[in-house]
């Protein structure tokens, strides 16, 4: 349900369903600690860690007596939060700042709030929408996003989550999960059924990415020997084909990883490892998590 790869700590930590998620240290190895129990919630549906602090990891979700946890030591051990916003049922989505000091949680059943002591007291959010996916920004720790599928729109906060103003609208309505860029202040990309977009300037523009036709997933990797922005990763269709792709630069071109022997039916999460180039993680339904490394 969804994967991270810190700059440092643990390769991956996933967020599955039915056996809540893992931190692996070894990706030819099962984890030895097992799934998280501490506390237990069978579906982990959002992870999150501080880009600056990545030792301190966030996930929300479901199938249990709580629905969110912090760790300050790269999900090896959990502090569920002492409470939890007002009406919530599920874990929904959740953001953790650049820093580490703020958390954003649109909790299922609940309107948007913000927490600025690791989860023990929630203040509501103004002017964000329930309901939606929210991001932070991996530079700007004041900044999070918040995409709304009822209207279509991206939500920005410039304050640290305490208000939320609508900024482009127009887009598909759909539940896709934007994705900010390391390293970048203000870059979000945005998957979506109709292409890639990507706004440069903290939701105020927003810009076609050329030759992806439908983006399903969205993620960044280490840039490419000469480069300096991430690698991008896509599962979606590009030209004519659907599969996984990577560009190294910025979407002007992609390179297909998969092939016709190698399809993989449903593809539920995409994201690269900030410290390999060219390693990508899939998250797939019932085929567990694919690595590839390139050739």
């Amino acid at each position: 349900l969804d994967l991270i790869s810190p700059p440092s700590g643990p390769p991956l930590i996933s967020g599955l369903g039915d056996i809540a998620g893992f931190r692996h240290d070894d990706l030819a190895t099962s984890p030895a600690g097992g799934m998280w129990r501490n506390p237990l919630m069978s579906n982990t549906d959002d992870l999150d860690f501080a880009e600056s602090k990545p030792n301190v990891v966030i996930r929300v979700g479901r199938g249990g007596r709580q629905f969110g946890a912090i760790s300050e030591d790269g999900a090896r051990s959990w502090r569920p939060f002492a409470s939890q916003p007002s009406g919530a049922n599920g874990g929904g989505s959740a953001a953790i700042s650049a820093d580490g000091k703020t958390i954003v949680w649109a909790a299922s059943g609940s309107s948007v709030h913000t927490s600025s002591d690791g989860g023990a007291t929630w203040s509501e959010c103004v002017g964000a929408a329930p309901g939606g996916r929210v991001v932070s920004d991996r530079v700007d720790s004041n900044r999070f996003y918040l995409y709304d599928p009822r209207r279509g729109a991206l939500w920005v906060s410039m304050d640290r989550g305490r208000s939320f103003v609508r900024g482009i609208e127009g887009l598909d309505r759909e539940p896709v999960k934007p994705v900010a860029v390391p390293g970048r202040a203000g870059h979000v990309w945005l998957p979506l059924s109709n292409g890639l977009f990507v706004t440069r300037d903290g939701g105020k523009s927003l810009v076609r990415v050329q030759g992806v036709r439908a983006a399903h997933h969205v993620g960044f990797g280490k840039a490419a020997p000469g480069r300096k922005h991430p690698a991008v990763f896509v599962t979606g269709r590009v030209g004519g084909q659907l599969g996984v792709f990577r560009s190294t630069d910025e979407g002007q071109s992609w390179f297909q990883i998969n092939d016709e022997r190698t399809g993989f039916g449903t593809m539920n999460h995409v994201t690269g490892d900030p410290r390999v180039f060219g390693r990508v993680y899939l998250g797939t339904n019932g085929r567990g998590i694919l690595v590839a490394d390139p050739r």
